[in-house]
């Protein structure tokens, strides 16, 4: 089954104007990334074609999971050997169950918004790039804020464009996301664009953003 998107409506985040291009470049050369989100959702039937990840449990699709063992092989080589895959491809409804469990969790504390403030941690089904096969959470522990400390963590942050894996929720950027910081988190899209989105400090969604606007404006001039 081939997934089909729309061009992405941003209604409810925020997308500022863009920051000056730290490169020169032409945004309308790449395909738009898929992008999941609160306003994008993946069909429940959805399954991408999906290959194991060698020694795990996981499933990725294979050009990322080409590029994830290059990333790790890099990480080891850099002294980096503890860090582990922690989750990949999740399926609707894996992501249903891990979303109503948060849910359940937050009802104390937040009462009658615990489905919006849990979806701000763990995506509702339909919701989560998992369901795409070409991210991965990646960690040497637990998933908390704090690994993005680490050096571990920094070097991730640092080196992952180079291999094609974004961070996919940066610090400061839930107001553009939705989401939390997430370290841990990175989406494949290949070197060209991660090198793109990692030089200008742009979350996909800015990425998307801007390149829609940049192909209207030339298909316009044709």
């Amino acid at each position: 089954m081939k997934l089909l998107f729309s061009i992405l409506a941003i209604t409810s985040l925020v997308i500022p104007q863009p920051p000056p291009y730290a490169n020169p470049m032409d945004l309308t050369a790449y395909d738009i990334p898929v992008i999941a989100n609160f306003e994008n959702n993946t069909p429940r039937d959805y399954v991408p074609d999906l290959v194991n990840v060698p020694g795990t449990y996981f499933y990725l699709e294979q050009e990322t999971l080409d590029a994830y063992l290059q990333l790790m092989d890099a990480a080891r080589a850099a002294g980096h050997k503890y860090l582990r895959l922690q989750s990949a491809y999740r399926s609707f409804d894996t992501q249903h169950t891990l979303h109503e469990r948060k849910v359940n969790a937050y009802k104390s504390t937040y009462g009658d918004k615990a489905r919006e403030m849990a979806a701000r941690v763990v995506a509702r089904p339909g919701q989560s790039e998992h369901q795409l096969g070409n991210t991965v959470d990646i960690a040497n522990g637990s998933l908390t804020r704090s690994f993005g400390d680490t050096s571990a963590g920094k070097w991730l942050a640092d080196n992952a464009h180079t291999y094609g894996f974004i961070l996919r929720y940066p610090d400061n950027t839930t107001h553009i996301t939705g989401v939390i910081y997430e370290p841990w988190h990175f989406r494949y899209v290949g070197c060209d664009i991660a090198r793109i989105i990692y030089d200008n400090g742009w979350t996909l969604e800015e990425f998307v953003q801007y390149a829609n606007a940049e192909k209207e404006k030339s298909d316009s001039a044709a």
